[in-house]
């Protein structure tokens, strides 16, 4: 996985000294605009007692950086890169968990990227990691798979991940090279007929199918909050949970 990301990252023009360590650091300065990112790499033990402490070693290599970098506060996000044994199971068990610490934006902002042996193991890391995850994400057969059971392809699901939980990360669709979000993807191939198929993709949350209507439109509609409104309501799950 470290690999995997490294490569990924470097694709983006990203640069990192570190090398052998559970926590890693990108920087990107290109036009004007500058990115810092820290990636940790932990197990689901960890996760299941996840506080403060967890990320004791990822602010130590925070405060390395800090010296010598002026913006460092206000330009990095933290990618924490969680090592599941099955989708299926720890995804629904862990899934509070994860939606509260991504919701934490003190120090920097989080995205939780669940992945597993099986699924890495897919890729070859001697070709191009983008080109990857954008042809099996544009793979209709893949897309079939994960329609019937959102866990079905574990290389698909990661796919899925990396393009939602790395800003960084565009889906290119078809020959033009049109760049899209995974969101907008998704929205474009969702029917009435696949709700359930939505609902899968959202965590299992479960919605009248007024409610799911309502927030299809939203989601096509860049001015309306009404799917923000739909993602406060996993905060209010989380903490009565």
């Amino acid at each position: 996985m470290k690999q995997l990301l490294r490569r990924l990252f470097n694709e983006f023009g990203f640069y990192s000294e570190e090398t052998e360590s559970e926590q890693l650091f990108f920087q990107k300065q290109e036009q004007g605009r500058i990115e810092y990112y820290l990636v940790l790499f932990i197990t689901k033990s960890v996760l299941a007692d996840y506080g403060p402490e967890s990320l004791t070693d990822i602010h130590k290599l925070f405060d390395i950086k800090k010296e010598g970098i002026s913006d460092i506060e206000k330009n990095t996000s933290l990618i924490i890169c969680v090592l599941f044994d099955n989708y299926a199971s720890d995804c629904q068990r862990y899934k509070n968990i994860m939606l509260q610490i991504e919701e934490d934006e003190y120090w920097f902002k989080k995205y939780l990227l669940p992945y597993t042996t099986q699924a890495v193991a897919n890729f070859d890391l001697e070709i191009g990691i983008t080109q990857q995850l954008n042809l099996v994400v544009n793979n209709d057969d893949n897309f079939k798979q994960f329609n019937e059971h959102i866990h079905s392809n574990e290389s698909y699901f990661f796919a899925i991940q990396c393009f939602l939980k790395l800003p960084f990360l565009n889906l290119v669709i078809g020959n033009d090279e049109q760049f899209v979000s995974i969101r907008q993807m998704l929205a474009t191939k969702i029917s009435t007929d696949e709700l359930s198929f939505l609902d899968n993709v959202l965590i299992n949350y479960q919605v009248q199918r007024l409610q799911w209507e309502q927030l299809l439109s939203g989601v096509a509609n860049p001015h309306s909050d009404v799917f923000d409104e739909f993602l406060q309501t996993f905060s209010k799950d989380a903490s009565a949970s």
